[in-house]
């Protein structure tokens, strides 16, 4: 019999009425579908909503976890790898790591999940562009050092259809590693120049004509001898002419060398102990001429070798680059221009007519050029252009170098 409804709270059921409060108490109460009270409620729609935000950001960020002392990386954050130690490089500072960190990248160990691949090297990098399972990867050339890399574009290509993007002392900016002559120039607080002549040496001794006539030779060089393979290729290497001058001085006492490589014909380590300033300082100190020639010819290439020289008061024979005469750095009748005696004589009697301009330098001259060479040095130091030195770097022997002037070049690869 189908169900009649008779009024509110009345039903009537197989001939059976059930009425009022009586029908309510032999019936078994509902049970209703929320009975966690509100506030366990809404803690636990929270800690649902926080458990899932995790697992989201886990998906897009990179969290570095710590496992038996290790980092181990997750998925997210675009990672740059280096294939070599990538030497006097901002990345061997913790103050530009964390920038780039900033910038939303993080370093790998692991190549294969590297978005970009770092080198000093070329020939690193023509690995991984032959390596078909590391397509669509960044290369990138990064070297301070012009006899690493010679290539002369900002982008140049390495075959299988792949290009490296270039910064080394030859590509022009907003590339190069090389910003200006002033990179490695690391003293002249303005209270501390140098003197002029007659200056006092290290020992505290004057420059006397009779000293000077004693004492011009022999010459004095810090070199590491490298075997031809390790420059070879590079038209602007300046290695072989540095050798030579040294060799010619060896082999008739007028020359003395301090480095590798050198046998029974070297004179010591010139990197002696923890700090090579000191050690190269007390090599240079009883010399009056330093053969000081760089590795590499190259736009703004002028490292510690000339800078080291005239703080040692020795007068360095160096080989000019195309920028070094420029306004307010080096003037002409400084130091002997090893360049122009080539020019002048070639190849074949280039190193002794070295040595015979020293021979033919009076003391007046030495004086007069030394002096120039101080007032240089003097006039840089003025205007502080070694403020950004850094000193908390991985390598000890980096803090010789100005790392914020070429910083911008990497950095936009970064961005």
């Amino acid at each position: 019999m189908p169900r009649l409804k008779i009024g509110s709270g009345t039903q009537v059921s197989k001939g059976r009425r059930k009425v009022g409060s009586n029908a309510k108490s032999r019936a078994k109460p509902k049970p209703k579908p929320n009975t966690v009270p509100r506030a366990t409620k809404i803690e636990t729609e929270a800690r649902t909503e926080t458990k899932a935000k995790i697992e989201t950001e886990a998906k897009i960020e990179t969290i570095m976890t710590i496992t038996n002392g290790k980092k181990e990386e997750r998925k997210g954050k675009p990672r740059y790898y280096y294939c070599d130690h990538l030497y006097y490089s901002h990345l061997d500072f913790t103050l530009y790591r964390k920038q780039i960190e900033d910038l939303g990248w993080q370093r790998t160990k692991d190549a294969k999940k590297a978005n970009m691949i770092i080198s000093s090297y070329w020939k690193h990098l023509l690995k991984w562009a032959r390596d078909p399972m590391m397509q669509g990867k960044k290369l990138l050339l990064w070297t301070h050092e012009p006899y690493h890399d010679w290539h002369q574009k900002i982008v140049e290509p390495i075959g299988n259809n792949r290009t490296v993007h270039v910064l080394n002392c030859y590509t022009p900016a907003p590339s190069n590693v090389f910003v200006d002559n002033y990179r490695y120039f690391r003293w002249g607080e303005k209270d501390q120049l140098l003197k002029l002549s007659p200056f006092e040496r290290a020992g505290y001794r004057h420059c006397p004509r009779e000293a000077y006539e004693r004492g011009r030779f022999p010459l004095l060089a810090l070199s590491t001898k490298y075997a031809p393979t390790y420059y070879q290729g590079n038209k602007a290497t300046l290695l072989p002419r540095r050798y030579e001058i040294i060799e010619w001085g060896l082999k008739r006492k007028r020359a003395k060398v301090w480095g590798r490589n050198w046998g029974s014909s070297g004179a010591g380590e010139s990197r002696g102990g923890n700090n090579r300033e000191i050690t190269k300082s007390e090599i240079l100190a009883p010399g009056y001429f330093t053969i000081a020639l760089e590795n590499t010819r190259a736009r703004h290439y002028i490292t510690e070798k000339l800078w080291e020289a005239i703080e040692s008061y020795c007068l360095p024979i160096y080989w000019s680059n195309s920028t070094i005469y420029e306004k307010g750095c080096m003037p002409s009748d400084s130091f002997i221009d090893a360049r122009l005696i080539y020019e002048k004589w070639g190849r074949v009697r280039g190193a002794e007519k070295v040595y015979e301009t020293v021979a033919a330098m009076t003391h007046v001259e030495y004086l007069k050029r030394m002096n120039r060479c101080i007032e240089a040095f003097n006039n840089i130091a003025r205007r502080n252009l070694n403020r950004s030195l850094r000193k908390d770097a991985e390598n000890p022997h980096l803090h010789i170098v100005d790392y914020s002037r070429n910083w911008a070049s990497l950095k936009r690869h970064f961005v």
